[in-house]
């Protein structure tokens, strides 16, 4: 994997978690797992709710049970910043419902068994690689087809962090955290997504390429 490129010392197997028999072949001697898998486009879980909850909830229950099984102590999981939200129940949203109640699982299966389970609730996560679905990939996408990035009406703020943080996030609390506990990491700035798109557009520009008005 290019991720992986120049690193020593591990190997990489390529396998469906959801085939537990593989899986927990893998898991003998393993002391920690971070738990990234999962539908993570809010659009796609909006036109596939029932895949949301099999990629988000299934499969979350089903790695903890075969953690617990293989003795391994500590899982990470990447939830969400929205689950932050004190109205989380009236959530119309696949997406943040599904990641709510992995957390509430993995959480409730941590206090019955050995396995810790750190909950990180990540804000708008962005860098090389990522697909369509992202807030800064989409922007990106529809300023290259000549349009006006933002499709939102008023103006609306998010946080943003940069990918290498994320990693630098996990890695601290790997290394640091010897109970179960949820965390939220965020952007320090709250940045406006029309001067996030701007931003784009004079990158943009020096392509040539042409916006429609907003």
């Amino acid at each position: 994997p290019l991720g992986l490129v120049g690193l020593k010392d591990y190997s990489f197997t390529k396998l469906d978690i959801n085939n537990t028999d593989l899986l927990e072949k893998n898991l003998e001697g393993v002391d920690a797992i971070v738990h990234l898998a999962g539908m993570s486009s809010r659009y796609s879980c909006l036109g596939n709710s029932y895949g949301a909850f099999l990629s988000n909830v299934h499969t979350s229950a089903s790695l903890i049970e075969s953690a617990r099984r293989c003795e391994v102590k500590n899982i990470v999981f990447a939830s969400s910043i929205r689950i932050s939200n004190n109205n989380i129940l009236l959530e119309k949203d696949p997406y943040t419902i599904s990641k709510y109640i992995a957390e509430l699982w993995l959480q409730t299966v941590s206090q019955i068994s050995d396995v810790n389970v750190n909950i990180i609730r990540f804000s708008n996560i962005y860098g090389l690689g990522q697909g369509e679905g992202t807030v800064i990939q989409d922007f990106i996408i529809r300023a290259m087809r000549g349009e006006y990035p933002v499709k939102y009406e008023g103006e609306v703020r998010m946080q943003f962090l940069y990918i290498d943080d994320a990693v630098d996030a996990i890695y601290h609390i790997l290394r640091n955290s010897d109970s179960s506990n949820a965390y939220t990491v965020k952007g320090m700035d709250s940045v406006s997504l029309y001067e996030l798109a701007d931003l784009i557009i004079n990158e943009a520009v020096k392509s040539e390429i042409l916006f429609d008005e907003r």
